[in-house]
């Protein structure tokens, strides 16, 4: 709940534009980065007790996950999670790639749990924090000699991003940003380019990755197929020894990931997911048309032949199924995510409305007065210090963009 002590009720406006105060806020704003990075600093366990079942609730766990592509990922996921003892309260998200939970006092530590479920799953876990506020800035000098020196006040984390890049985690109620670039360091640093959210990010990684493999399945495809359906000579040992090259590339290079997971899948949670009968089936096809080519080849042809463009067809199209899926999944992201729809700036001002000047939406904090603009993005949460009556117009506009009717003032 925001504090209205730290800022006193005044009322401000402009001819067409509503003021602001930045407060706290245990929302997430564009003000802060929920990006996860392999340093995290350790923060202060609350102990709830869940009067009900009479456990005490150590943590409440955050997990971005990479790998999920299709709702069998997330039942193999939510059961490798529920398996575990003391895991209550247990959510997942196929769409944000997240896994929310309590951990009780008969859990084991997070480290083993995260290791427990990725040996389970395959999935890449990462906790995601929500403590502090992240700010990535730019150094003059080599960032990991920059990071070995010791903390300012309010300063909890510094983890270095690149060469001349690190990456500040702080305290938003005892240092402001601005006051962390311009004052704190003494002008050594700068904001660094924007970076894309974490769940954005991994997915458009994920995205390219299944159109590569997609790309590398349809070119072994494409000559066997005209190899069995083209009007050739007829040379069936040729054909099929070329045939069988391809397929078992095929096999290694792309079907290779159904086996690893399948497998894992069956051994450590006990589910037959979809890869299993993608195994199942194109092994089978693949084993006999090996026997039947050996017997071709020894002079025995048998009657059913062989049938390796079977086997590279169904997983070329397996694969540009789960690319358009792959795609669709990334749209419904960006589409909901709420950081793809606020703005990249804000306008600072006074009291009064005046002294505006235009700054980095990431250098917003506590205390500020920020101008709201008729029919445009809301920079970050806010509270509103004058109440209006919506239009019927107005309440139907999407709830990120603000009316000249309106008049909000956000936080």
């Amino acid at each position: 709940m925001p504090d209205d002590s730290r800022a006193p009720e005044t009322k401000t406006c402009c001819s067409e534009i509503t003021n602001a105060v930045l407060e706290e806020s245990t929302s997430k704003g564009c003000c802060s980065n929920s990006n996860s990075f392999a340093a995290r600093p350790k923060t202060k366990i609350d102990v709830d007790l869940d009067i009900e079942k009479g456990t005490s609730f150590r943590e409440h766990v955050s997990l971005s996950v990479g790998g999920l592509t299709c709702s069998g990922c997330e039942t193999k996921l939510y059961k490798a999670l529920h398996d575990i003892r003391g895991v209550d309260n247990l959510h997942t998200s196929l769409v944000l790639s997240q896994a929310e939970f309590d951990l009780d006092e008969q859990a084991e530590s997070l480290e083993d749990l995260v290791k427990a479920v990725e040996k389970a799953t395959g999935f890449a876990c990462q906790r995601l924090s929500s403590s502090g506020q992240d700010l990535d800035l730019m150094v003059d000098s080599d960032a990991k000699a920059f990071v070995v020196r010791k903390y300012p006040v309010g300063v909890t984390l510094m983890s270095v991003l690149g060469p001349r890049e690190i990456r500040v985690t702080f305290d938003p109620n005892i240092i402001g940003a601005r006051a962390l670039l311009d004052d704190t360091f003494g002008g050594e640093l700068r904001l660094s380019t924007r970076r894309k959210t974490s769940d954005l990010e991994s997915g458009r990684k994920h995205v390219r990755h299944t159109a590569w493999i997609t790309l590398l399945s349809a070119v072994l495809t494409i000559p066997v197929l005209a190899l069995a359906w083209a009007p050739l000579a007829p040379r069936p040992v040729v054909y099929g020894a070329v045939s069988l090259a391809l397929a078992t590339a095929l096999q290694v290079l792309v079907a290779g990931q159904f086996y690893v997971s399948a497998l894992r899948a069956l051994l450590f949670t006990r589910i037959m997911e979809m890869d299993l009968l993608i195994v199942l089936s194109t092994t089978t096809a693949y084993v006999c048309s090996v026997v039947s080519f050996a017997f071709q080849v020894k002079g025995y042809p048998l009657a059913i032949g062989e049938f390796f463009e079977t086997i590279t067809l169904l997983v070329t199209l397996i694969m540009l199924g789960r690319l358009v899926s792959a795609f669709a999944r990334q749209k419904a992201v960006e589409t909901v995510s709420v950081r793809s729809l606020q703005r990249q700036t804000a306008v600072l001002c006074d009291q009064n409305g005046g002294n505006a000047r235009e700054i980095d939406a990431r250098l917003l904090q506590y205390g500020d007065f920020f101008k709201v603009d008729p029919d445009s993005r809301i920079t970050t949460d806010g509270v509103r210090r004058r109440r209006v009556a919506l239009s019927r117009r107005a309440q139907q506009r999407p709830r990120n963009t603000v009316t000249q009717r309106s008049k909000l003032a956000v936080l």
